[in-house]
């Protein structure tokens, strides 16, 4: 916990270096091509959106859904472009799992890649729906585990993006929360 001067109006001198160490690993969102919002929200609807594997937003940070230069943004729940029958069986866990991605103790590098490969995998054998195991995170301060934040921006990028036709929370017997359906594009055949 940070610990404010009031008389001073400064941090103390541990909390400013705990900062800078911080600092040095930050990189600018305008950086990886997200425009800010005077109130600092991310609008991903205009135009230049792209999201980075590295653009892991806070609770605070909210993204709007909408056309952009990436398609249109995926949301929990999203399921805009499925008939009334497989989005029912998809809420409900129906769909049988073709396979599953636990990325349970894997650092943020690890487990991006991890999720790439593994959807690109199931795009291209054909999976339908798949589980991604996040695991709920365990945070003091009561926030979103990272890896539970990050996958779903993950699942935006330009290349995963056009994958991945849904994904919402897992039914409690598949994780809850801590997991991920995904229901999976299918490939086109080449006329």
């Amino acid at each position: 916990m940070a610990h404010w001067n009031e008389e001073r109006g400064t941090f103390s001198a541990d909390d400013r270096h705990v900062w800078a160490q911080v600092a040095r690993t930050v990189i600018p969102l305008r950086s990886v091509g997200i425009p800010l919002r005077e109130q600092g929200r991310v609008d991903s609807g205009s135009p230049g959106t792209c999201l980075s594997p590295l653009a892991i937003l806070p609770p605070t940070v909210e993204v709007k859904g909408g056309e952009g230069a990436c398609g249109r943004w995926l949301g929990h729940g999203d399921d805009r472009g499925l008939d009334r029958r497989t989005a029912i069986r998809f809420r409900r866990g129906r769909l049988p799992l073709d396979d599953r991605l636990d990325l349970h103790g894997l650092g943020q590098a690890q487990a991006h890649t991890a999720l790439r490969r593994f959807v690109v995998g199931a795009w291209q054998s054909g999976s339908r729906a798949v589980l991604v195991i996040t695991g709920k995170g365990s945070r003091t301060d009561g926030g979103i585990g990272v890896l539970r934040t990050a996958v779903p921006l993950w699942l935006n990028e330009p290349d995963l993006r056009p994958k991945v036709v849904s994904f919402r929370h897992a039914q409690p017997r598949d994780g809850g929360e801590g997991a991920l359906y995904l229901l999976i594009r299918r490939q086109r055949p080449e006329v």
